[in-house]
């Protein structure tokens, strides 16, 4: 009887654990990503960056506001296991100072 609940409760921690390090992943993204178009980065090696250290799957969003460069990096996570399970969603998100030439 206690075999369910102990299965439970790890998953519930993997799952926890997991959206933890996604939202760090997403934050670290999304600060690289900023400085990257701040500095007049091509777009592909901003893809390439948020795809090395953003979660897999990750979206994300670039755009630019009074000369400011605004970054949100968005990610689900679903409860491990073959359930389809509830998801919460995690985001990271940056400002940089666009550098100008």
């Amino acid at each position: 009887m206690a075999v369910p609940a102990i299965v439970a409760v790890i998953m519930l921690g993997v799952w926890a654990v997991s959206a933890v390090v996604a939202d760090l992943r997403c934050d670290d993204a999304a600060r690289e990503a900023a400085r990257a178009v701040a500095r007049g980065e091509p777009m592909s090696v901003v893809e390439e960056i948020t795809d090395h250290v953003g979660p897999d799957g990750a979206t994300v969003d670039i755009r630019q506001e009074d000369g400011l460069v605004v970054v949100e990096v968005a990610f689900r996570v679903a409860l491990p296991g073959p359930f389809d399970s509830p998801a919460i969603e995690v985001m990271g998100d940056a400002v940089a100072v666009a550098e100008t030439p």
